[in-house]
């Protein structure tokens, strides 16, 4: 607030008439959320990490995206290189595959 104040008391009078203006129009309560919804924006975009190497990606560099798991519970993969996507589903298919064959028993 000290730094509004200041910006406040080195206005000249038709400066302030015009933010006073701009207040009662709703003009500055826009241009705040604007802003503010601008740097959510950037907080929301997570960095990734690459499940097979740990290499950090960002979202719009992951190369490979993998969306797996039940329809009510959906998980989401991104990989640097076909090389982790690849070695990451040979993972899954051995995790998923049964340890022994039910005529087996």
């Amino acid at each position: 607030m000290n730094k509004l104040k200041g910006l406040i008391e080195g206005m000249a009078y038709k400066e302030l008439k015009a933010i006073q203006r701009d207040l009662a129009e709703g003009n500055m309560g826009r241009l705040v959320k604007e802003r503010l919804d601008e740097i959510e924006a950037k907080l929301g975009r997570q960095e990734h990490i690459c499940p097979t190497c740990g290499a950090k990606l960002a979202e719009e560099t992951a190369k490979y995206h993998l969306v797996f798991g039940p329809p009510d519970f959906r998980q989401r993969a991104m990989f640097c290189g076909l090389d982790c996507l690849s070695f990451f589903l040979e993972k899954l298919k051995q995790e998923r595959a049964p340890l022994y064959h039910e005529s087996e028993r």
